[in-house]
């Protein structure tokens, strides 16, 4: 076959094409051969596969480490896996001691008494079987099977955790709502004996301040009269008399001279104390059931529907347990509506406990 250019060579003298220039419709053999792109590359692709900073602790092969005898069909059996400890180091070796592939420091520092280390490179047509991989292939798709049935259990508890959250935080609110009915029925109670107290009070003082004002003007009065009997001696002794009775009656009234009436409120510190001790309006009580699933499966003989739900419930029924009492009833625990319930299945009557 003719060539194709100057920088192309004959297929029939090519053993492998590099993989770059292949994709531009250029004919180049490769000399290299990088672990981790798996790729076959020519001498100008190799330069610029190593001009790129990140490509450069990529693994190259040479040409002699694999075959050049007609187009390569497989990739050489070298490890492409980089150590997760060595960042830089290949998982290229196996110690059997311990059943676990490592790289050449892990060989170095962790493993430098065991006995029974191999090259994977060089022995993998003795340490690889296929009928190995199948079964682990079986194993994974079992392994992940089991891990989704965990992720739907651990979301359909996720889910009904929520639920149970925010029904944790409605009661609390409720509680709060309950105490401050008693607090507001409290006040209320409290103001009432305060008004009871002052309308006693202010009517006792009413009463004598009308009373004083009855002296007033009896005094008053008294004074007029015996400044108008100036001159009347007969009448002027008339009212001497009369303003001196008035006078001791108003000096013996019960009613004395008062400063000042006091009213104050003292709280009862025994409940704000109390409320101040406590760290939380009540208990939370956590619990964790261990999730088992099961290996075998029921065997359905019979069903029927039957309707619980109660007049008064105010949720739909959901039901999260039920056992057959000795009588032959079933409880049912509906945990939405907060109730236990028993159901005659003979007569399919349902009644809360």
């Amino acid at each position: 076959m003719a060539a194709k250019g100057s920088d192309n060579a004959s297929d029939e003298i090519i053993g492998t094409k590099c993989s770059v220039c292949a994709g531009k419709n250029i004919t180049r053999e490769a000399e290299k051969y990088c672990v981790e792109c798996q790729d076959y590359y020519c001498i100008p692709c190799t330069d610029m596969h190593k001009a790129f900073p990140a490509l450069r602790v990529h693994k190259l092969l040479n040409k002699a480490d694999f075959s050049t005898h007609g187009l390569q069909s497989s990739l050489p059996s070298f490890p492409t896996e980089r150590c997760p400890i060595h960042k830089a180091k290949f998982l290229d070796m196996f110690c059997k001691n311990h059943d676990e592939v490592v790289c050449a420091t892990c060989v170095a520092i962790n493993h430098r008494t065991c006995q029974d280390i191999h090259s994977i490179l060089d022995e993998v047509d003795n340490l690889y079987k296929q009928s190995a991989s199948d079964q682990t292939k079986k194993q994974l798709l079992v392994a992940k099977m089991d891990a989704e049935d965990i992720k739907k259990a651990k979301q359909q508890i996720l889910s009904e955790l929520k639920k149970q959250k925010q029904r944790a935080t409605d009661s609390i609110i409720n509680y709060r709502k309950e105490l401050e009915a008693e607090l507001k029925r409290l006040e209320s109670e409290s103001i009432k004996e305060v008004d009871a107290q002052y309308s006693s009070m202010e009517s006792d003082l009413q009463s004598e301040i009308k009373e004083a004002e009855q002296h007033i003007d009896d005094l008053e009065q008294s004074a007029t009269k015996l400044q108008k009997s100036n001159g009347n001696k007969g009448q002027e002794f008339v009212c001497v008399k009369t303003a001196q009775k008035k006078i001791l009656t108003a000096k013996s009234s019960p009613s004395k001279i008062q400063t000042e009436m006091k009213m104050f409120f003292s709280a009862d510190m025994k409940i704000k104390n109390y409320l101040k001790q406590l760290k939380t309006l009540g208990e939370l009580s956590t619990a964790e059931a261990t999730y088992k699933p099961r290996t075998t499966a029921y065997k359905v003989k019979q069903q029927r529907d039957i309707d619980i739900k109660l007049k008064e419930d105010k949720d739909t029924c959901r039901i999260y347990g039920s056992c057959f009492t000795a009588d032959g009833s079933l409880l049912l625990a509906d945990l939405e509506n907060y109730k236990l319930k028993r159901l005659d299945v003979s007569t399919d009557t349902i009644q809360t406990i």
